[in-house]
């Protein structure tokens, strides 16, 4: 599920994309590396790419990191769910989650559960655009159904009602009961 922004951001935000790759594409056919390094261009033309690469790679890192938290619904909980202090409580480390239809985050979420409420964190390397999340209970809802291959559970949120997060229930049952039950799933025949 797409976070809700209005179609005209989400259309600068794909323009502005292709600009960029249209730009890249035109400074390398163009020669702009070299001139920029003060090579010859008439040299070997992959000079420069060892010290181009790194730049481009990082800048582009830190791009698709911004989209995910973006599209996936993670910078929509952190408006309303960013955690405040060190978590407490039991964690559940290199877990995968779905954030809406198409955001998968395979084994970079750290899920914990306490009393009080849910914790979410993605491993450092990715956490540009993803602050750690402490969600109380009392704001999720849960819902089973069967997955392709696997049962699973959809979270809903109170504060972000167009973001949902699916889990596997094996480890939505883990967390549940590590909170003390807090929450009751809801079965969908």
């Amino acid at each position: 599920m797409v976070p809700p922004l209005p179609a005209a951001t989400l259309r600068w935000l794909w323009l502005g994309l292709a600009i960029w790759n249209v730009l890249i594409a035109a400074a390398i056919f163009l020669g702009f590396p070299d001139r920029l390094l003060g090579l010859n261009p008439a040299s070997n033309k992959k000079t420069w790419l060892p010290v181009l690469f790194p730049v481009l790679f990082v800048a582009m890192w830190l791009l698709t990191t911004f989209l995910l938290a973006l599209m996936g619904g993670w910078r929509t909980l952190s408006q309303h769910y960013t955690a405040k202090s060190p978590f407490v409580g039991q964690r559940f480390r290199f877990r995968s989650v779905q954030f809406g239809s198409f955001t998968s985050y395979s084994s970079v979420v750290t899920l914990g559960a306490a009393p009080g409420g849910l914790y979410l964190a993605v491993a450092p390397i990715f956490r540009l655009a993803h602050p750690p999340l402490f969600i109380p209970w009392s704001d999720i809802t849960a819902r089973e159904f069967k997955g392709w291959l696997t049962k699973q559970v959809e979270l809903e949120f109170v504060k972000a009602s167009s973001v949902t997060v699916r889990l596997s229930r094996r480890l939505a049952q883990l967390l549940f009961d590590a909170s003390g039950n807090k929450v009751v799933i809801r079965i969908d025949g």
